[in-house]
């Protein structure tokens, strides 16, 4: 593997010819392989050690004998947690280029997903009625502004057409200048988060209404993602007895077995 765990260019590309994406599709993920691998590396059903990568089975099986609900709630929370992957860009490399722009800062992204999956959880409890695109991001930049979702980014596999942005250049400064800019930089990223990323992972269903000139996007939950998102907040059992779950190297680098570690261990280990 690559620096930082992602698969080669060309690995990529073998995995991706035995199950293609559609041809000239905006709202298919971006690189769906590196996705896929992504995800089951956050979820402790791919390792990677000193350059390599490599399958742990019996995690696998644990994982797909999971009840639906179960294995989608794993995938968003996997989701939320990616670096080398990222909505409507695809694989990212594990650096920063103060020059270049490489990527959206991991942190503020984190952020951001977890901004979305709390919009979401509202979702979740109301209605499952059709909620129009824009209508949804408008309430987010209110909910949260451009402290809670913010970055720079303008190079997205899909823009949709949405009509705040359309005049943003001519509006003077104020906040509905700065609310266009957003709708056009990280509302597009929401957008490509929503309808194409959680659209693959099966919790969200988008459609489209109006013509073709006055057509708008809209979307809902699935019943998976009512069930993932609208999940009450439980208290998870405490362990009886201690149980080893950290491994340190001669070389000083610690592992974690998140099969054997307790909510508690991964939390504060995250946080270090």
């Amino acid at each position: 593997v690559n620096l930082g765990g992602a698969l080669p260019a060309a690995a990529r590309s073998r995995l991706g010819k035995l199950l293609p994406a559609p041809a000239n599709d905006p709202l298919e993920p971006p690189d769906r392989v590196a996705l896929d691998y992504t995800l089951l590396h956050g979820l402790g059903v791919v390792e990677i050690d000193e350059g390599e990568g490599w399958l742990e089975p019996e995690r696998a099986e644990r994982l797909l004998q999971l009840p639906h609900e179960t294995q989608a709630s794993q995938w968003i929370r996997a989701w939320m947690t990616l670096r080398l992957w990222q909505d409507g860009i695809g694989g990212v490399p594990d650096r920063d280029d103060r020059d270049e722009s490489t990527r959206i800062d991991p942190g503020a992204l984190r952020t951001a997903r977890q901004l979305l999956a709390w919009a979401l959880t509202r979702v979740a409890h109301s209605r499952n009625d059709w909620l129009d695109l824009e209508t949804f991001l408008l309430d987010l930049y209110a909910a949260g502004g451009e402290r809670g979702l913010s970055f720079y980014w303008h190079d997205y596999a899909w823009r949709p057409r949405l009509s705040g942005p359309a005049a943003k250049d001519k509006l003077p400064g104020g906040p509905k200048r700065s609310r266009a800019f957003w709708l056009d930089d990280a509302g597009t990223w929401a957008a490509n988060a929503l309808l194409s990323t959680l659209v693959y992972l099966g919790v969200v269903e988008r459609g489209r209404s109006g013509g073709a000139r006055t057509e708008r996007w809209c979307f809902r939950l699935t019943e998976i993602g009512r069930a993932v998102f609208g999940a009450p907040e439980i208290e998870a059992p405490k362990p009886s007895g201690s149980v080893k779950c950290l491994t340190v190297q001669p070389s000083h680098e610690v592992l974690l077995y998140l099969d054997a570690a307790d909510g508690q261990a991964v939390t504060m280990l995250g946080r270090i």
